[in-house]
């Protein structure tokens, strides 16, 4: 292929790049202005500035565009965590990121909510896919161990369901724990101990 060409094809991605994170944009402000199930897909392009057929040549619908919008965001956290946890022992990038993981569910609960309106529940399983290939190749790449002799993938799809589940009801809980009981629970079902390298966060018992 001719330098020519692989320029083009470079300009067409960008193009196509740009196009579909400003659909995202658009997307974020209609939600939170009017709530999920306020907007149309319609309403959706015209703040995009695009017709209703180039949305549909970058998302299925609008569940579709909002496990785009929730895994980009998710990405972003993943990798600032990742520098911040990088020169941790194990356990400790484990405990620290599901700290740093709640802690953002926490921040962002209007966001998320505004996001998935009606469909919350749907966009949590069709989302579980990308969580588990996440899990995957963390564990295949030596992120995380969580010291059992077990397949990478039998322990990502159990991870990812497991995490999934305890966060859907944390948040429809309003928030019952503070992310650090959440990180030390689940350091604690999975490690069979506190984790020892921070204060004890123990649910209050008044």
């Amino acid at each position: 292929m001719s330098n020519l060409n692989q320029m083009s094809i470079n300009r067409h991605e960008k193009r196509k790049l740009q196009t579909r994170i400003r659909i995202m944009r658009a997307a974020v402000n209609l939600f939170l202005a009017k709530g999920y199930d306020n907007v149309s897909i319609s309403e959706i392009a015209d703040m995009a500035d695009i017709g209703r057929a180039t949305f549909y040549l970058h998302f299925n619908d609008k569940i579709d565009m909002c496990i785009a919008i929730i895994n980009q965001n998710s990405q972003f956290i993943i990798d600032r965590v990742g520098e911040e946890v990088q020169h941790m022992t194990m356990r400790e990038r484990s405990y620290y990121s599901w700290l740093r993981m709640y802690e953002s569910i926490e921040t962002q609960t209007q966001h998320y909510f505004s996001l998935m309106g009606r469909d919350f529940l749907e966009i949590l399983q069709r989302n579980l896919e990308y969580t588990v290939a996440l899990y995957v190749e963390n564990l295949e790449h030596g992120k995380y161990d969580l010291e059992v002799d077990l397949p990478n993938e039998f322990v990502g799809n159990f991870l990812a369901a497991a995490i999934q589940q305890v966060t859907g009801w944390w948040m429809m809980s309003g928030f019952e724990y503070t992310p650090k009981q959440m990180a030390e629970m689940t350091y604690k079902i999975l490690y069979r101990e506190s984790p020892p390298f921070i204060e004890s966060a123990k649910p209050d018992t008044q």
